[in-house]
């Protein structure tokens, strides 16, 4: 557990120093008024609208407002869901580290995409000039060819044959119903939000067309937002009580079992919560043998 504590902190601090330096490159290739040569790299200051690399850059504004701004906080959202959740495993480190390299990539030029509705590119290469990055792209690029590689390599301890529970509801009931409950909790959290941008819009833009237009994207962008964030909350909340009711479940049947078997033992998987319960089950057939001697 320390070495996990250990592994997702300095996750967490290498994930800032990478958002860190790239928002201090922009910062500097901000003051460029002409172009520098360096080796085989020249870096001349450029504004994209569009995603990594360029792409997107000659989109529709539903696509660079919309799409960009919710792909942005999805990507966010699960990858935070994978690092520090799903594959909170000691041993799956170097592809959490991928991750991490590759969601901070997105992350420099999603604050960029926020702040400005721009990113800064500068950095072209000699032999390639046709394509104007920047330092969050060249990390996620690197993050997303690693995660690729770790996930086929690291194949056997993501989803390991003794871990491994049944894809199966254990309490259907209970966990369908902690599952909507946080879609519900997602769905109005993201209408009040809604609700406020609509509002201050209506109250602010005099100009009827440019609301009209404005108030459009803003109901395609939540409903995007709405509908995408309520599936991965719901399938989250299946998750997460799969971890919770899966090692109360493991309990009550070792009960059963120790009741025909003193040699009955539980042993909970590496993610699965309430870990107290081994030691519990333990203390239970300890004292059970003494009672007996």
């Amino acid at each position: 557990m320390k070495q996990i504590r250990a592994q997702n902190f300095f996750l967490c601090a290498l994930f800032l120093i990478i958002v860190a330096f790239d928002q201090f490159t922009k910062s500097w290739a901000g003051n460029i008024n002409e172009p520098v040569q360096f080796l085989f790299f020249a870096f001349e200051r450029f504004f994209n609208p569009g995603i990594s690399f360029g792409q997107f850059s000659e989109g529709s504004p539903f696509i660079r407002v919309v799409f960009l701004s919710t792909f942005f906080g999805v990507v966010l959202l699960i990858s935070t869901l994978i690092i520090f959740y799903l594959f909170n495993r000691e041993k799956l480190f170097p592809l959490r580290l991928s991750i991490v390299t590759f969601i901070a990539g997105v992350t420099g030029n999603g604050i960029d995409r926020i702040l400005f509705g721009k990113v800064t590119d500068f950095i072209i290469l000699d032999f390639f000039n046709s394509v104007v990055f920047n330092v969050a792209d060249i990390f996620l690029l690197i993050g997303a060819c690693l995660t690729v590689f770790y996930i086929f390599s690291l194949g056997p301890y993501i989803w390991p044959e003794e871990e491994n529970r049944k894809f199966k509801l254990i309490k259907p009931a209970f966990q369908v119903r902690f599952s909507l409950k946080l879609l519900m909790l997602t769905f109005f959290s993201n209408l009040l939000m809604a609700i406020f941008s609509f509002t201050i819009i209506n109250t602010l833009i005099t100009n009827k067309n440019f609301k009209d237009e404005v108030s459009g994207y803003i109901v395609l962008g939540f409903l995007s937002i709405v509908i995408l964030f309520s599936l991965i909350t719901f399938i989250f909340g299946i998750y997460i009580s799969h971890r919770h009711t899966g090692p109360i479940f493991a309990f009550s049947r070792f009960l059963k079992d120790f009741c025909k078997n003193p040699n009955a033992s539980l042993k909970l998987r590496e993610q699965d919560e309430h870990k107290e319960l081994e030691d519990l089950a333990f203390f239970i057939k300890e004292n059970f043998k003494n009672k007996n001697v």
